[in-house]
């Protein structure tokens, strides 16, 4: 039993290290591989309950193009995506910007 309780705080501190920490601020580049356009991204963390603001501006994402995004709420890594285009459907997705540098759009 000894042993068992020497093991669980290495655990712990292991179980701890393996999960990112969310950062202050996050880069992700967005490239479009599609043929659309993209009108806009919006992104908002999981916690909320209303889209955030387009976060290309007034640009549009044209094929093979990329655009990077920042993403500065220290307190948030995870965000669901609404990619919408000139034609066609939007895209919804989810992304942790903590970890991940690159969101490729596909059809």
């Amino acid at each position: 039993m000894s042993s068992l309780r020497a093991f669980l705080p290495a655990l712990a501190i292991a179980a701890t290290l393996a999960t990112p920490a969310p950062a202050e601020t996050s880069t992700l580049r967005f490239q479009n591989t599609t043929l659309r356009a993209v009108t806009s991204i919006h992104a908002s963390p999981l916690i909320s309950s209303t889209w955030g603001e387009n976060r290309l501006g007034d640009r549009m994402l044209f094929h093979f193009e990329s655009q990077d995004v920042i993403f500065q709420d220290e307190n948030q890594c995870v965000y669901e995506l609404l990619i919408q285009f000139d034609t066609g459907p939007d895209i919804r997705d989810k992304v942790n910007v903590c970890v991940t540098p690159d969101f490729v759009i596909v059809d």
